[in-house]
């Protein structure tokens, strides 16, 4: 991640530092007290590096909204899987309605190094975007920022504490799933995003020095 960027959530309030915040399509400006405005389009946002986006291991069981599972690397676009209706007010009251989400793309990976969380409840590459709580608060995080005491959910609303990370250096191949409406889906019955292509820019400007998260 390019030095300055952090990541954020466009619905709710954010703790970050207060500047400009970008996803490479649309920019937004943090104000000192943490309200998000500003929300114009990025005319051109160039990552400077290719790391693969965040993706799961194959045997990665996806939920699908008629209630069955199906392993990441056999999902194929417009395959209904279970989501939540709002992220935002998740966030906010720790709610949420189960909806459908489709998937709009599937891509394949090689990385060198996965992140184990739980001995095996989740193994994504280092750069998959979970969602976590830490010192009572919902918030986006890298899987290689994750800790032990973090909290993920399952589809039930049942939180499940982390009690291991283990950082895996091996080559294999993940998976990339791409949905629409909120972003998120249930992998292993556990609620996590799919943010394939954020971008963040480091200098405060859409035309600045961007990276892959």
């Amino acid at each position: 991640l390019a030095p300055g960027c952090h990541l954020y959530s466009t619905t709710t309030l954010t703790t970050v530092p207060p500047g400009k915040y970008s996803d490479g399509f649309t920019c937004w400006t943090v104000g000192s007290g943490g309200t998000i405005s500003g929300s114009t389009p990025c005319s051109t946002v160039t990552p400077t590096t290719t790391v693969p986006p965040g993706c799961f291991v194959a045997g990665t069981m996806i939920n699908m909204l008629d209630g069955t599972m199906k392993p990441v690397e056999e999902l194929v676009v417009n395959d209904s899987l279970l989501s939540i209706e709002s992220l935002a007010n998740f966030y906010k009251d720790e709610l949420f309605d189960l909806i459908e989400t489709r998937v709009l793309s599937i891509n394949s990976y090689t990385v060198d190094k996965l992140i184990n969380i739980n001995n095996g409840l989740l193994i994504s590459s280092e750069t998959h975007i979970h969602i976590t709580k830490r010192n009572n608060r919902w918030e986006i995080v890298k899987a290689f920022d994750i800790v032990v005491g973090d909290i993920l959910i399952d589809r039930y609303g049942n939180e499940i504490a982390i009690f291991s990370v283990e950082v895996e250096e091996k080559e294999q191949i993940v998976y990339n799933v791409d949905v629409d409406n909120q972003d998120v889906y249930f992998a292993n019955n556990i609620l996590t995003h799919n943010k394939p292509n954020y971008i963040c820019c480091s200098d405060g400007s859409a035309g600045g020095t961007c990276s892959w998260i």
